[in-house]
């Protein structure tokens, strides 16, 4: 076997072992909170709203707070009352 053909596989194995191991730490953190820590959710969630969905993510974010306060107006009723107070 070459020089080559062993740091190839010696390359291939150690990304393999690195890809399983970064898997368990992943699966792991998504069976708790702690994936809030790791994962960078407005960033994930600007790139899903322009690439998968082609829409600016503001416009989607907006859509959903409307859509939430339609079905559940009381969960910012605290906040407004505040903010009826200061005025």
């Amino acid at each position: 076997m070459g020089n080559w053909t062993r740091i190839r596989k010696s390359r291939k194995y150690l990304l393999s072992k690195w890809l399983k191991t970064e898997k368990a730490r992943l699966e792991s953190l998504l069976s708790n909170e702690k994936w809030k820590d790791e994962f960078q959710v407005k960033i994930i969630f600007a790139r899903l709203c322009g690439e998968a969905l082609k829409s600016d993510h503001v416009r989607i974010r907006d859509c959903y707070i409307d859509i939430a306060l339609a079905n559940k107006p009381e969960i910012l009723k605290d906040l407004i009352e505040i903010f009826e107070k200061i005025k």
